[in-house]
């Protein structure tokens, strides 16, 4: 673990966030900034929704359930903490840039995409994996592949079932071990109905839980308006400050600011790491650019609405200790100005996001496993191999609960870090692709 977090915050903290920062300026460059100078153009692309099984929105809340997680509270606390208000700068700076990475990869994924036969229905598959093996890149989509399963029972499983189970026996005094095993078993039930099941639970349940949190979330910052200028005077103040601390390091304020700021930020919109174009993938829409704008609307809602209404309350509040676990800190910061519910409804909060993770990440993971095992292992068979997958899976759901999350958040951050290096030097060597795919629907 301290190689990880060595790794962590004096290589990928620097390369990272430059990285996606030179890709985010080269696509807008290529793309001429459409998200930006043409919103009316993007939202006609919006109401390319049909009616099918897997309409483009259905996709999307699917996406939008597994970057709708630990991130935006936890993983907001954690970055205000560690990284101090400068943090949340960062993560809108990533969100900005991510916007146009996960168009791209978006459409790509749905240009590539796959026909399979899943429990007796046919529908569309796809991903990064996918496209970098299309353009002969069969290598380097393994490894991403094997690194996406990998990603699914860290990030996806035991990250957000440990942050359930902290949430819940914090609040109401739950016992973890109790927790874990129920998460389990409703893990296995749900995810064992595939693709289809979840979609139709994210569909119904992703928008009005979405509402909900914004809703309470915005009643305490309009409630506490007047302390608004100083919170943002505070997040660009320390997002340029410079904390020489005697060792005479100049910018690491900055660099730490930026590495927790980014590296929450992807953890929460997942924007350039590829992993959710798989959900995007399967959605039945005809334009791949069209399925792109639901991925801008994807990072848009995710860290643009609701990381920021989880990093003002925070930083109305004052509760910003880094002695204190994430959860600890989100909880007190809501419990300033909700009272005694605040414990109740966090708890909610954290264990509907997360289980919505938890859902998605295994159907990215599944999706990773298929490939793997069709387009390198045939002779072992997806359909056979998936439930052994699925019995993994809801186990490591309970073993989340039962270890410490601070090193599954340094291998997440590793992992989610090492992917997206992988896609987003992938994505600029195909921006042909996507900006011929762009100037029908935005030109």
């Amino acid at each position: 673990m301290r190689l990880i977090s060595f790794l962590n915050v004096w290589f990928f903290g620097p390369v990272l966030p430059v990285m996606l920062f030179c890709a985010g300026i080269f696509y807008l460059i290529k793309l001429r900034r459409f998200h930006i100078l043409r919103p009316s153009k993007l939202i006609r692309a919006l109401k390319n929704n049909t009616g099918t099984a897997n309409s483009p929105f259905k996709a999307m809340t699917v996406a939008l359930a597994g970057t709708l997680g630990v991130g935006n509270i936890a993983g907001v606390a954690a970055a205000i903490s560690t990284g101090g208000a400068g943090a949340v700068f960062w993560m809108w700076v990533s969100a900005i840039v991510a916007m146009i990475l996960k168009y791209a990869e978006t459409v790509l994924a749905v240009k590539h995409r796959r026909r399979i036969s899943e429990n007796g229905t046919v529908r569309n598959t796809g991903g990064a994996f996918v496209y970098m093996s299309a353009y002969g890149c069969k290598r380097l989509g393994l490894c991403f592949a094997i690194l996406c399963v990998i990603t699914s029972i860290s990030m996806g499983s035991i990250v957000q079932s440990n942050a359930i189970s902290v949430s819940l026996s914090s609040s109401f005094n739950l016992d973890a071990p109790l927790c874990g095993a129920v998460l389990s078993v409703l893990t296995l039930i749900v995810i064992s109905g595939g693709f289809s099941k979840i979609s139709e639970i994210t569909y119904f349940a992703v928008p009005v839980f979405c509402l909900i949190y914004t809703g309470i979330s915005l009643y305490i910052i309009f409630a506490n308006i007047s302390g608004i200028p100083a919170a943002l005077a505070r997040i660009f103040r320390e997002a340029f400050s410079l904390k020489s601390a005697g060792s005479g390091i100049m910018g690491y304020g900055i660099m730490k600011a930026m590495r927790y700021g980014v590296a929450r930020g992807i953890l929460s919109n997942e924007a350039g790491s590829g992993t959710s174009v798989c959900a995007h993938a399967a959605s039945d829409s005809s334009s791949p650019a069209a399925q792109g704008a639901f991925g801008i609307l994807e990072v848009f809602i995710d860290t643009i609405v609701l990381c920021s209404m989880t990093a003002f309350v925070i930083l109305l509040s004052g509760e910003c200790d880094a002695s204190n676990a994430a959860m600890v800190v989100a909880i007190r910061a809501y419990g300033r100005f909700i009272g005694k519910i605040a414990p109740g409804f966090m708890s909610v909060a954290v264990t509907f996001f997360a289980f919505a993770t938890i859902m998605c990440w295994s159907v990215y993971g599944a999706e990773a496993l298929r490939y793997i095992l069709g387009d390198h292992f045939p002779r072992f068979k997806f359909d056979k191999v998936k439930y052994l997958y699925y019995l993994v899976y809801s186990l490591s759901v309970l073993a989340g609960t039962l270890i410490s999350g601070e090193a599954m958040w340094e291998l997440s951050d590793m992992s989610c870090a090492v992917m997206t290096l992988i896609n987003t030097g992938f994505l600029l060597t195909r921006y042909d692709e996507v900006k011929k795919e762009s100037a029908a629907l935005f030109k």
